[in-house]
């Protein structure tokens, strides 16, 4: 991807995307211009309208005379930067977008008083829950709540919440940019897809359902979503270290060391196990789709993460897909003939592992039928001279992938256990246990319904250097690599770690187990175990605070409490169910310290603070060995 495109953002009607549809297969059509306006102005109040920031007050002058700019950008307007363009360049362009914002939130000001539209904040807020429900979650079981709720939406323009910088990639469809949280400066990664060049709305919604519902430590994190009459904006995790593939140029002829390929794949396949334990196909994995966390010396020690998932879609087991979703290089023989299974994620890996050793492609030819003739013929060879010094296990792993017939290929779970894998790039079941995580997970029980579902908030927007530690714990303890754990695997890992297993433990697991699923996934592991000196800083407790304040007036009421707990059933506190209701008023009458019945920032942060300043447990020991 690269990037440009951060333009129109009049409006922002609803916290989360219309085009989500309601069910995996109902198309959802994308919003007139006339509904967008009376939206916008949802999302605002009469007071709000006055408060136009500085530039927007500097451009009034320029709107008298300006026409409605809601069709395309003039050349000179464009966001797209050009090749070796100065960067002085890009800051008069950078200049220009503000201005031009500035003048869309003055049109839609006045189209607002001319229409006399006045819709709550909260109406416009009230769709945010529309969308694919998690295949395991169950969330009317007592006590559990859905983590989708708690992705950050807000109901205001996206250019008032995020400042855009640097330009990061170009797709077909949309950009990405560098940008910073205007109050936090966290800096995230931000997509923007004009919905003109989306000819299927609801294979977007489906992208952005898809990336809401994937928890992995190899799966970039979802932030924010925004939309607006004209663009979809998608906030991420920023990975400042680059593709994986133009790592891999830089390196020329022979690739990667068959120890890095080995330790990337691990990553990776993990990944895609996990995607398909959650009935989940990629159908677009090449090495443009992975990057590094963070720029290394050494790419054998990188941080990897899976992105781009435009092309996946959820799958039943048994029944085949037939879209045509083609990458030329990396797709499967039965893509080409519109019948396959998921088993078209395990033929892109054997091509990529054969990319990564060798520096080239497999299958090669002048044209895209010489190239799609080698596919479904599996015409390739070792005889390169790049493949001298490569292991056995390494072109076994590649032929077993690379089977012609889908049903003869190794599954994701047996790539992952390979010989080749599993010697090259051995499980890191040998990371340091810290004493803390497990009293951790035993005391987070005590919390109320609602502590923990700002914790939860809280850890899905924790950056990755912060969690480090608790994710090296987190795969550790998974012993099967599929990216979730059971009540076995944490049983095992504190019988290894010399913690006597109490009788408590599968109630404590049950909790942890926010979502009801009968299994804890990362997100849930996070959440149970944050410490407040590493993980409570100010950007990710501001982050998990907007998400509750659903009007956005800096005050979290117990009627938004009650809509989020139950994930929008409940629309105030008096529909809310008997505990739900009990635990809100509890954590009124313990962190409400100005007595108005709601909390501020400040006293959801002590709040937060009190819940990870949890005391260890009496019967663990005080050490561990790791």
């Amino acid at each position: 991807m690269g990037c440009g495109a951060f333009r129109s953002s009049k409006t922002h009607p609803a916290p989360s995307l219309s085009v989500v549809p309601d069910s995996p297969g109902k198309e959802v059509p994308w919003k007139d211009g006339k509904t967008q306006q009376s939206d916008c102005t949802s999302a605002s109040t009469a007071s709000d309208l006055d408060l136009v920031d500085s530039q927007a007050q500097q451009a009034q002058q320029e709107e008298e005379e300006d026409v409605d700019t809601d069709g395309e950008d003039s050349p000179e307007e464009s966001d797209d930067s050009m090749p070796g363009e100065p960067m002085e360049a890009k800051w008069a362009r950078a200049a220009n977008k503000k201005r031009r914002l500035a003048r869309q939130r003055i049109r839609a000001a006045k189209r607002a008083k001319k229409y006399g539209a006045t819709v709550s904040p909260r109406t416009a807020c009230d769709d945010r829950f529309s969308g694919i429900r998690r295949p395991r979650a169950n969330p009317e079981k007592e006590g559990c709540f859905d983590r989708q709720c708690f992705l950050a939406s807000s109901c205001a323009a996206v250019d008032e919440i995020y400042d855009l910088s640097i330009n990061l990639g170009k797709g077909t469809f949309g950009t990405v940019e560098r940008c910073t949280h205007r109050k936090t400066k966290t800096l995230f990664a931000m997509k923007t897809i004009a919905k003109k060049k989306v000819y299927n709305p609801a294979r977007l919604a489906q992208e952005v359902e898809i990336m809401r519902v994937l928890e992995h430590p190899n799966i970039v994190k979802l932030h924010e979503t925004f939309e607006d009459d004209k663009y979809i904006y998608i906030v991420m995790e920023l990975c400042t270290g680059g593709e994986l593939l133009d790592r891999l140029l830089s390196l020329g002829k022979g690739g990667f060391s068959e120890r890095a390929v080995a330790r990337i794949m691990r990553q990776v396949v993990g990944a895609v196990y996990y995607m398909h334990q959650q009935q989940i196909c990629h159908r677009d994995l090449k090495p443009e789709n992975f990057l590094l966390v963070t720029d290394v010396a050494d790419v054998a020690d990188a941080h990897v993460k899976v992105i781009d998932f435009g092309f996946s879609t959820r799958f039943e087991p048994g029944v085949r897909m037939a879209t045509r979703a083609i990458t030329r290089d990396y797709v499967a023989p039965e893509i080409l003939d519109g019948s396959y299974t998921e088993a078209c994620d395990i033929w892109s890996l054997g091509v990529i592992v054969y990319v990564l050793l060798s520096g080239n492609k497999p299958f090669y030819g002048a044209s895209d039928a010489e190239v799609f003739a080698k596919v479904k013929s599996a015409a390739y060879d070792f005889e390169d001279a790049s493949w001298a010094g490569t292991s056995e296990d390494a072109k076994d792993l590649i032929r077993r992938t690379l089977a012609l017939d889908a049903t003869q290929r190794l599954t994701a779970d047996q790539v992952l256990h390979h010989r080749w894998i599993a010697e090259m790039a051995p499980d890191a079941s040998a990371a340091p246990v810290v004493p803390e995580v497990f009293w951790r997970l035993q005391s987070f029980n005590a919390l109320g319904k609602f502590k923990r579902a700002a914790m939860t908030a809280v850890a899905q927007q924790l950056q990755e250097d912060a969690i480090q530690q608790l994710r090296e714990i987190f795969q550790a303890l998974d012993s099967n690599d599929d990216g979730c754990l059971s009540v076995e695997d944490v049983e095992q890992g504190l019988r290894q770690a010399g913690v006597e297993v109490s009788n408590e433990l599968q109630r404590v697991f049950q909790l942890v187990d926010s979502d009801g699923s009968g299994l804890v996934e990362y997100t849930e592991f996070l959440a149970a175990t944050i410490d407040e000196k590493r993980h409570l800083g100010e950007a990710a407790c501001w982050a998990a605070f907007r998400v509750f304040d659903m009007d956005g007036d800096s005050k979290i009421t117990k009627d938004e409490m009650a809509v989020m707990l139950s994930c929008g059933h409940a629309k105030s506190l008096a529909e809310s169910l008997g505990a739900d209701r009990a635990d809100i008023e509890q954590v009124i009458a313990e962190a409400d310290l100005d007595g108005d019945e709601q909390l501020d920032f400040k006293e959801f942060h002590a709040m937060l603070l009190s819940c990870c300043s949890r005391k260890p447990a009496p019967s663990l020991p005080l050490a561990i060995n790791s």
